[in-house]
């Protein structure tokens, strides 16, 4: 699948997950946290890491259902 399929297809699957009635309160974060696209890190401080590097394949294949 080309980059371009899968980026928007991460887009639909963002596009249904914040269209559920239980998720419209969310900040967007929270839902890419929800979904397993980033990653919250606690050390000292809240850190986010971004998987920037990942393929959008790969990022499809592992958000959460």
């Amino acid at each position: 699948m080309p980059r371009y399929n899968a980026n928007l297809e991460i887009c639909q699957k963002l596009t249904e997950f914040f269209e559920k009635p239980e998720n419209h309160d969310l900040r967007f974060f929270q839902g890419l946290s929800v979904l397993g696209m980033i990653e919250n890190q606690h050390i000292d401080i809240m850190c986010i890491k971004d998987n920037f590097h990942e393929e959008s394949l790969a990022t499809i294949r592992n958000m959460k259902k």
